[in-house]
C-alpha cells in the first residue's frame, strides 16, 4: 500500500511539473550577428603611403552592437534598434578594423616615418524614407596628420538604396562601408602624391 502510495504521489508530482513547465515563457532566440563580410582582395595602389591608423570613434549611440535604423518620413530624429539582430561589434570597431586591414597592405610597401590616420565615424544607419522605401547612409571625418606637416580634413558620405527591412541593413550598410572606405583610400593615395618629392 505504501509503494503504491508513494508512486501515486510521485506521478501526481511529475505531471504538476510538467504542466507548469508549460507556463514558463520560453527563452528568446539568440540575436542574429552580423559583421561587414569577407575582406576582399586588395590592390595595392602605386602611391602607397604608410599611414597609422591612430583610431576610428564615434558618438555614444554608436557605441553598442545595435542596427540602427529611423523613419524620415514620421519622426526623422528618433534612432530606434532592430529586435533579434546586431553588429558582432560597434560600428566604429568594425569600421577599424576593415581600414587596418586596407592600411597594412599599403605599409610593407612604404618608408619614412608613419602619417597618423584619425577617423570620427559619423553616421552608420538605414533611414526610411517612406514604408516601402530606404537607403543606408555611412558617414565620416577621416583627419591625417603628415609628420612636420597641418592636418589634412576629408568628409566622407556615402548613400546607397535599400530594402527597407533588416535584410537592407544588413546587406546594404556593409556596401556602404566598403565604398567609403574606397574614397578614404582614394584620397589617402592624393595626399601620398602631393607629398612625394
Amino acid at each position: 500500500m505504501h509503494i503504491a502510495t508513494r508512486w501515486l504521489i510521485g506521478l501526481a508530482a511529475a505531471l504538476v511539473l510538467t504542466g507548469c513547465a508549460g507556463l514558463w515563457p520560453e527563452p528568446p532566440p539568440p540575436p542574429r550577428v552580423f559583421d561587414l563580410g569577407p575582406l576582399p582582395e586588395i590592390t595595392p595602389s602605386p602611391a602607397g603611403a604608410q599611414v597609422g591608423l591612430a583610431w576610428v570613434r564615434g558618438p555614444s549611440w554608436l557605441d553598442g552592437p545595435e542596427i540602427l535604423y529611423r523613419r524620415a518620413h514620421q519622426q526623422p530624429g528618433a534612432l530606434s534598434a532592430y529586435a533579434n539582430s546586431q553588429w558582432a561589434a560597434s560600428p566604429a570597431e568594425l569600421l577599424a578594423h576593415r581600414v587596418q586591414y586596407h592600411l597594412a597592405s599599403e605599409a610593407t610597401r612604404a618608408e619614412g616615418r608613419p602619417t597618423r590616420l584619425e577617423i570620427e565615424l559619423q553616421a552608420f544607419e538605414q533611414v526610411f524614407e517612406s514604408e516601402d522605401r530606404a537607403y543606408v547612409h555611412v558617414a565620416a571625418l577621416a583627419r591625417l596628420q603628415p609628420p612636420g606637416a597641418a592636418p589634412r580634413l576629408r568628409r566622407l558620405s556615402v548613400r546607397l538604396p535599400a530594402d527597407p527591412d533588416i535584410r537592407g541593413a544588413t546587406q546594404m550598410l556593409p556596401q556602404a562601408a566598403s565604398a567609403l572606405i574606397d574614397q578614404l583610400v582614394e584620397w589617402l593615395d592624393e595626399q601620398a602624391g602631393d607629398s612625394a618629392p
